[in-house]
């Protein structure tokens, strides 16, 4: 940070080294998503060279990426390499370049005016004269000061191509004057953008969505907007627009996308096409998070997350009828998972937690290409059948893969001996998944097979949903409860977003949404369950509980209450 003091560094270094750390953690366990199309760069473009560099130099100092998309370059401390987001300038600087102080750490404002004017003594910096261009890139390039004086060693040394480091002056010159306002943003407007599937054959869904976002949004008008401005919604429609255009309108005409559903789109690719712009709630296979991202935050809990926990619960003998106090000797959990994104991130998380238990064993059935889904489905029953012995079976799939597993031990021999099994029964081993891939229709079951089921859950008992609220909201807007389970998202990343706006206060911009919907805890909306965010995580759910249903088929029974899954 230019001229800030190089005292009392401790808390941003550590804070800069855990980012690099888990951008090392991303590397290693993000799975790719599967694309409708491929993934293009996508560049507004603007016929003054002048304003296409401040463009790119704003988005070196709010993401740390260059013009093309790629990630800054940096090291920090005593060399620590890293990049992109852990680097870009506003972590430090703020979003504006106002600067911050933070654990004894000042890190100054950056705006072009107090930049180009000397400086006297202040607390936590010194002294100093006035910066030109030649001092600001030596500034980063060698972390020193106009004098010539070492800067903090939070200051990271930046490697910056010629075209980078004349956009990013570009950008200092105009940030904080009126030039420096996003897309979507007007005095009396917020422009909030989504992309749906309004036509096609998941039409009835997409439409459901919109009026759920709708519905909010119409609410919040009617009390008065966000802090004088009205909410304005425009949903694409991701099933007749192209790609590219999709990708330019939501650039550069909305200020926020909310729940978007963009065909087979998983969330990198998602953040990829619509880098900066934050992305609240995302739906269908980007429901699932590739890895952390810093415009992204999930409304919808984790199935990774889920699958965790259920690992645990199963490795320490948490589900059976009676729980010994001992953790059980040789468990063994087979594993199928279809071959849908989410299904297989949700795979390697299983695969990654089942590394904390030594009394493990996973069995894992491999999906095989050119099969049709009931191709797979049938080829994994026979997989299942041919185990020697399961104490467990993880089924990842649509809700028929579930009941077609629990059936196929029905009213023969099991698909294992379960006379040791932590499951305790003799039908069979237990059958675990989640519940909010089964919904309410596994309460219908017959009981001889709902007796198998040990399912996640991510409401917490003290948080019950309430749909009534939301079924008023949606008849304000002349819809109904078609499609729960995606009513219930969108609602939530609308009413997320909203609360988010009202954070940023009178003056927001993309970076101080961001900032502020960080700050939101204990968010509830009534249809999914308590939402948390912070500067490390983007994900509002963590944790969950396991449950069974109850003999009579009417309630979910807690098997295993609330957690958080084992440390990795």
């Amino acid at each position: 940070m230019l001229g800030g003091s190089p005292h009392a560094q401790r808390p941003l270094v550590r804070r800069l080294i855990v980012a690099s750390l888990l951008l090392t953690w991303t590397g290693l366990f993000g799975t790719a998503a599967i694309a409708a199309d491929p993934v293009v760069a996508v560049v507004a473009v603007d016929s003054d060279p002048a304003e296409q560099a401040r463009k790119a130099g704003r988005t070196i100092f709010l993401e740390g990426r260059n013009r093309h998309g790629e990630a800054i370059q940096a090291r920090v401390g005593s060399g620590l390499a890293l990049q992109g987001d852990a680097v870009a300038c506003a972590r430090c600087h703020g979003p504006e370049g106002a600067g911050n102080r933070e654990g004894g750490l000042t890190a100054p404002a950056l705006d072009w005016n107090s930049l180009s004017q000397a400086r006297s003594a202040s607390p936590g910096l010194l002294p100093r004269s006035r910066y030109d261009d030649v001092a600001v890139l030596r500034a980063l390039r060698q972390g020193v000061d106009v004098e010539g004086r070492p800067l903090s060693t939070a200051m990271p040394r930046f490697t910056l191509a010629p075209r980078e480091e004349a956009d990013l002056l570009t950008y200092l010159r105009s940030l904080g004057q009126s030039l420096d306002i996003d897309p979507g943003l007007t005095p009396d407007r917020v422009v909030l953008g989504g992309v749906l599937p309004l036509s096609g054959p998941l039409a009835a869904a997409g439409q459901a969505a919109d009026a759920a976002i709708r519905s909010c949004v119409a609410q919040a008008n009617r009390e008065g907007g966000i802090h004088g401005r009205q909410l304005a919604w425009q949903a694409l429609d991701a099933h007749k627009l192209a790609p590219t255009e999709i990708a330019r309108q939501l650039r550069e005409q909305s200020f926020a996308v909310v729940a978007p559903w963009w065909g087979d789109l998983g969330s990198q690719d998602l953040v990829e096409r619509l880098a900066g712009v934050p992305l609240i709630g995302p739906l269908g296979a980007a429901t699932e998070l590739d890895q952390p991202q810093p415009t992204l935050f999930a409304v919808a809990p984790q199935l990774s997350q889920q699958v965790r926990n259920l690992v645990d619960a199963v490795a320490l003998g948490e589900l059976a009828e009676q729980v010994s106090v001992h953790r059980p000797d040789n468990v063994r959990l087979s594993v199928i998972a279809s071959p849908a994104a989410h299904h297989r991130a949700a795979l390697v998380s299983s695969q990654r937690q089942a590394q904390n238990h030594p009394n493990l064993t996973l069995s894992i059935w491999q999906p095989k290409l050119g099969l049709s889904d009931a191709g797979q489905l049938a080829d994994a029953l026979r997989w299942l059948a041919a185990q020697p012995r399961q104490d467990a079976v993880l089924v990842l799939g649509p809700s028929n893969w579930m009941r077609s597993v629990t059936q196929s031990g029905r009213g023969r021999q099991p698909l294992a001996e379960a006379d040791k099994s932590p499951s305790g029964s003799a039908q069979g081993p237990l059958i675990l998944g989640a519940f909010a891939e089964q919904g309410q229709a596994v309460l219908d079951w017959p009981a001889s097979l709902r007796d198998r089921l040990r399912l996640s859950h991510t409401v917490p008992e003290d948080a019950p949903l309430d749909p009534g609220p939301l079924r008023q909201a949606l008849a304000s807007v002349d819809a109904s409860l078609s499609h729960p389970a995606v009513q219930s998202l969108a609602h939530a990343a609308a009413c997320l977003t909203i609360d988010g706006l009202k954070r940023a206060g009178r003056d927001p911009s993309r970076a101080r949404l961001r900032v502020a919907l960080e700050s939101v805890r204990d968010f509830r909306t009534g249809v999914v369950g308590p939402l948390n965010y912070s500067r490390q995580s983007h994900l509002g759910t963590v944790g969950s509980a396991i449950v069974r249903i109850s003999a009579d088929g009417r309630r979910l029974e807690t098997v295993r209450e609330w957690r958080t899954p084992q440390s990795w």
